[in-house]
């Protein structure tokens, strides 16, 4: 076994996260932690018999980032989970759902949430076989924010809508009004570690979409499949140092900014916003200035991410109708080049 926490926690980090979000336990029902509630975990069923999720948990205290949980309701394992598979023969007689949440999911749960200090989310999976009243999700929701007051909770166990919203494998074409949101989305097509799947999306196409969902105020959870011996293929390790790279520079435009405010833009690219500063992230420089219209505030002041230069920048007034030209930085991002635009007021 390969694994390294510390390398793990890093690898996240110099990527630009800030928060890790590990499996728990995933269909199959084999749990990726220490528990008393079945000897179908890693440190029982295992020759390695070692718990990761507190190498990790000290981890991300120790580097700074949030811990997180996904955790699977459906349980492909365990007796009382129902509907059966197709290829599970074992009989549904006298197994008892009710007895899989309060007996086994509860107490699992309490495990996650009081063995390994500040869990930042629960993001459940697997819940749509059944709705919110046979999986008691508000009861189970309920003890979570009991355990831990201060954490987030996605819209999956049954679809209660909770903290926040978890499109998948795509990013909605309009930002969803008056909620938080996440996209999870893998970096090549599959969840967990394929030998045979190289079909990785580029650095700068996963840049890309990071700054479409920033500009959609959404988040961005990627997924990262590591090997059998818990290490990451170097074809992940490559695109995360170059998303890291580019986030190290204008990173500033992503953290902690709202969604663009302008109705559209004209460039090929994304905005988003900070207070009285626009950010403007240019997939493509047009030959020559760029033009940037339906701004209501004027600029004070405009400077590339990139190296920090200053640029002069020039209005027209045409009516109601203004627009903004931008000179051409000295330096461009095949990725995003970023121009920051410091505004005389709230740009809108």
């Amino acid at each position: 076994m390969k694994f390294d926490a510390r390398q793990w926690v890093k690898t996240a980090k110099d990527a630009g996260m800030k928060y890790i979000v590990i499996t728990s336990k995933h269909h199959d029902g084999f749990c990726m932690f220490d528990t008393k509630q079945t000897d179908y975990c890693i440190t029982k069923a295992t020759p390695w018999k070692h718990d990761p999720m507190k190498d990790l948990a000290a981890e991300c205290h120790r580097q700074g980032l949030k811990l997180c949980f996904y955790h699977s309701i459906m349980d492909w394992h365990h007796p009382d989970y129902l509907p059966r598979r197709p290829w599970d023969t074992r009989p549904a007689e006298g197994a008892s759902l009710d007895r899989y949440i309060h007996e086994y999911l509860m107490p699992e749960l309490r495990e996650l949430l009081t063995q390994y200090g500040p869990i930042g989310i629960l993001w459940f999976d697997g819940g749509w076989e059944h709705n919110a009243q046979e999986l008691h999700s508000e009861e189970v929701d309920t003890m979570i924010r009991s355990l831990q007051p201060g954490i987030l909770i996605n819209d999956r166990n049954d679809n209660l809508p909770e903290d926040y919203a978890t499109p998948e494998q795509e990013i909605p074409a309009t930002a969803p009004q008056d909620r938080l949101w996440e996209t999870c989305m893998t970096i090549n097509d599959t969840w967990g570690y394929a030998k045979n799947d190289t079909n990785w999306k580029s650095a700068e196409d996963l840049t890309r979409k990071l700054i479409d969902i920033a500009s959609k105020g959404g988040n961005f959870l990627l997924n990262v499949g590591p090997t059998a011996e818990g290490v990451f293929p170097e074809a992940i390790n490559e695109r995360l140092a170059q998303m890291g790279a580019w986030m190290k520079v204008n990173g500033e435009s992503i953290y902690g900014t709202t969604k663009c405010p302008l109705a559209s833009l004209s460039f090929n690219g994304r905005c988003t916003a900070k207070g009285n500063r626009l950010y403007l992230e240019v997939f493509d420089w047009p030959a020559g200035e760029l033009a940037v219209s339906g701004l209501a505030a004027s600029p004070t002041g405009a400077k590339a991410l990139d190296g920090g230069e200053r640029l002069k920048v020039s209005l027209d007034r045409a009516g109601d109708t203004a627009t903004l030209h931008i000179p051409k930085p000295k330096r461009i991002d095949p990725a995003a080049t970023v121009i920051e635009l410091e505004m005389s007021s709230r740009p809108h």
